[in-house]
């Protein structure tokens, strides 16, 4: 049943928080990637960007996985501790002001030009 399931996989995620954030991004940016190349670019199954999709994989799984888990819940908790209002806000400015900036985008810019082999061709990012 539904209800069994869920119970399940709240029972994974209790036991293996890490590893189940890393397994549910992975699928969930891959899905996405998938949904947006069929449904919005028109593609076959058959003419997927596979490298493309391998980036999204490799960034949801390894970084939005396990990168945030302790960037979130270790990081951040202890340099602002708390969940009162002044304690999120301060959460929301480190995300959005060094988080997003000088990691999440550089990460996933340098992973897309790994895999879709613009550092072998000497290519320019950005």
């Amino acid at each position: 049943s539904l209800s069994a399931t869920i119970r399940s996989l709240n029972a994974m995620a209790a036991a293996r928080p890490v590893a189940f954030g890393a397994t549910s991004a992975a699928f969930k940016t891959t899905t996405a990637d998938v949904l947006v190349q069929t449904a919005v670019e028109g593609r076959s199954l058959e003419t997927l960007d596979l490298r493309r999709t391998a980036v999204f994989t490799l960034f949801g799984g390894g970084w939005m996985g396990f990168g945030q888990y302790y960037l979130y819940c270790r990081l951040f908790e202890r340099l602002v501790p708390g969940t009162t209002a002044l304690a999120s806000a301060g959460k929301a400015a480190l995300d959005q002001l060094v988080h997003v900036p000088l990691l999440y985008f550089p990460l996933f810019y340098s992973i897309d030009a790994l895999l879709q082999g613009a550092w072998a061709r000497g290519v320019a990012c950005g």
